[in-house]
């Protein structure tokens, strides 16, 4: 592909950021992928940074780089919903208006000629001329439609309309495991051709870790020693209720642990806490609400265990970060491929499970030095499969800087 490289102009890559800093782990893996591709950018290739969020532009992540704020308003939503509607985006008059989003209209002027989507984001519907790299997290509406939060309101059917029509028509889908890619191929018909897996890795302050005060964090949020450690939005999913039974259960046979809940509420913090009251654990149980990732860091310092009970997968960010922190984890069943022996796993459903698993991190430290170190082994595991994938990435670039020359400047 050395041909590649003689075009005197770079390629230019306008990426996408849409999710906000309370959205928790979405924003996390969505900054964690610019950072990622900033890294493994190539010198023929041009970055634009592009928001919908104002408050983006200062990120501390993001100083370095020039990102652009693009306003979201009322008729760019309306604009958008009309482009990404099938119907009406293949109308003629649509076509004779040249009608297009602010964010495209930016990016063209710009010359920007492939968007870089970090996160699942309806404004690929809408692209009127540019290619796309779409990004795919979950399919979790899928795997459990039952929680509100995948199947009320619409939301299933707006997930739905969203993959099956963003995935196929994308220039690449990038996935967070073989797991979720064929699962993309297997629903939705997707050419596995154009499907690329790219493992998650550990949010950016991760590198906070040994530059904090512990002392003032532990004081800041009132922190038991030793705690179970739970970093959620509370969304049902979650699922703290399990930890909340199996902490109860443990209780009844004289073993008080603690835990502390980090994240912002979803519309389900109350029933927790309702929950905890009735159980009578609301002494073992801290609520820290949304905190900044100079705190997360310290929580997960001052932690005994990440414990992650969670339905929603097929991997989750958490994990990573427990590991990099040298802690042991206790994870979903269902979810174990992403972990492998690196963590104790339970039933999701089973309190009794739970309460097992938390049991005997608490009773044996040789258990806990052993996933500590498995953990580290699942983490370098996880580099290479990056690595690899990163280079796959790179290859696919280079093939559409070959192409685009075929039909110029849009």
């Amino acid at each position: 592909m050395g041909e590649l490289f003689d075009f005197e102009e770079k390629m230019k890559v306008g990426i996408v950021l849409e999710q906000r800093l309370h959205s928790g782990g979405g924003f996390q893996q969505a900054l964690n992928a610019i950072i990622q591709f900033i890294k493994i950018c190539p010198s023929w290739v041009s970055i634009n940074i592009y928001t919908t969020v104002a408050e983006n532009v200062k990120h501390d992540s993001l100083r370095n780089v020039s990102v652009q704020y693009v306003r979201s308003g009322f008729l760019e939503r309306i604009t958008s919903l009309l482009l990404a509607n099938e119907f009406l985006a293949s109308a003629p008059l649509t076509a004779k208006m040249n009608l297009t989003t602010r964010l495209e209209s930016k990016m063209l002027a710009q010359g920007v000629e492939i968007v870089y989507f970090v996160g699942p984001s309806n404004y690929a519907l809408s692209l009127r001329y540019l290619p796309y790299i779409f990004t795919v997290w979950d399919v979790c509406h899928r795997d459990h439609p039952e929680f509100p939060e995948v199947s009320s309101k619409g939301e299933f059917f707006r997930r739905e309309a969203l993959y099956r029509n963003a995935i196929n028509r994308s220039y690449l889908t990038l996935t967070d495991s073989e797991e979720l890619k064929r699962k993309l191929c297997n629903i939705y018909g997707a050419d596995e051709q154009r499907l690329l897996s790219m493992p998650f890795q550990p949010a950016p302050f991760s590198n906070l870790f040994n530059c904090h005060d512990l002392k003032e964090i532990e004081s800041k949020f009132n922190l038991p020693a030793d705690y179970i450690f739970y970093p959620a939005q509370f969304w049902p999913h979650k699922n703290h209720v399990r930890i909340l039974q199996a902490l109860a259960i443990l209780r009844s046979k004289g073993k008080c642990y603690s835990a502390v809940f980090c994240g912002g509420d979803q519309e389900n913090k109350k029933t927790i806490q309702v929950l905890a009251e009735s159980l009578g654990l609301s002494r073992q149980i801290v609520f820290t609400g949304f905190v900044s990732e100079r705190d997360m860091s310290g929580l997960y310092a001052l932690s005994k265990v990440l414990v992650m009970p969670t339905y929603f997968g097929p991997t989750n960010l958490p994990p990573l970060e427990a590991w990099l922190a040298e802690k042991p984890v206790v994870y979903s069943e269902p979810l174990k491929a992403q972990v492998g022996c690196a963590a104790l796993c339970i039933d999701p459903d089973s309190a009794v499970e739970l309460a097992t698993a938390v049991e005997r991190i608490y009773s044996d430290d040789d258990l806990v030095a052993e996933l500590v170190l498995a953990g580290k082994r699942r983490l370098k595991e996880f580099d290479s499969m990056r690595i690899d994938s990163e280079n796959k990435l790179l290859e696919v670039l280079e093939i559409f800087n070959c192409r685009k020359a075929c039909w110029g400047k849009v």
